[in-house]
């Protein structure tokens, strides 16, 4: 195969004070960034003023970068007005954060919450577009593409709508395998089928299918192979979503699943691969 599976993989490192060692553990497994929000208050303290020492240290160490846009509590599409207009405020917070440190890509859950009963799930998707409208609106504007993660819902089909009513190419979707395994009645193919073309990011962590809890590949009993197979081939990379300790474990259970693709990380030049603007 083509691709060499592990000059796209990237590894989760959260914003916060141990960012920048987090940034060299990166660096020493050949790992590019996704930068992710956990804690809202990094967006408004310290992190935000000393952004450009944070963008320069990404650019030193030669770092392919996405951003994960916060997401703890965060819904769009809430019908109460106040937590709809915080949640848009964070979201668009972050966008700024994303393009301050010049990452093109920002990823977003969707949040649509399964429990909603089926006469209220258009009234939450409608206030959710508006949002969005918003949102793509200033991605167009900072050059971002939106990449909507699935987390809680249940069905594919709610992204496929979505990806109708909003055919642009700021738009994509991030898919976390790990979600389908513990949150979706639907299967891994099932969603591949129904989402496939618009997928440019993949979460990977491993879990025993009860709960979220972000092992290290082959710690728990997701088929991996089955969706390296499926994506073979496709302009995509994959981010490594357990601790960042548990990043050279995984590594290692891919380059045993894969032997056949495996290879260290090639020399610069050979990264071009993964287009410039991280689409």
């Amino acid at each position: 195969m083509a691709d060499i599976l592990l000059d796209r993989m990237f590894g989760k490192v959260n914003l916060d004070e141990r960012v920048l060692d987090n940034l060299l553990e990166l660096q020493r497994l050949n790992l590019n960034l996704e930068l992710c929000i956990t804690d809202s208050r990094y967006l408004f303290e310290k992190f935000c003023t000393a952004e450009s020492l944070l963008r320069l240290k990404i650019a030193e160490l030669n770092l392919k970068s996405n951003f994960h846009l916060p997401f703890y509590g965060l819904q769009l599409g809430c019908k109460d007005h106040y937590i709809r207009e915080l949640s848009l405020k964070l979201i668009m917070q972050g966008l700024h954060l994303a393009a301050e440190l010049q990452i093109p890509r920002s990823i977003m859950h969707l949040s649509f919450p399964p429990y909603i009963p089926i006469k209220g799930q258009q009234k939450w998707l409608d206030s959710f577009y508006r949002n969005l409208e918003k949102i793509l609106e200033y991605c167009q504007q900072k050059n971002i593409t939106l990449l909507l993660e699935n987390t809680h819902e249940h069905l594919p089909e709610i992204f496929s709508s979505i990806f109708e009513n909003y055919p642009t190419g700021y738009l994509a979707m991030c898919l976390d395998i790990a979600h389908i395994y513990c949150y979706s009645p639907a299967s891994f193919a099932e969603w591949w089928s129904a989402c496939s073309d618009n997928i440019k990011v993949i979460h990977l962590s491993d879990n025993y299918g009860d709960e979220d809890s972000h092992l290290p590949l082959g710690d728990g009993k997701i088929d991996f192979r089955e969706l390296f197979d499926a994506s073979a081939g496709k302009d995509l990379t994959y981010t490594l979503e357990t601790d960042v300790t548990g990043f050279a474990k995984s590594l290692e259970y891919i380059r045993e699943l894969l032997p056949e693709k495996y290879n260290n990380r090639q020399s610069d030049s050979s990264r071009e691969c993964i287009d410039s603007n991280g689409r």
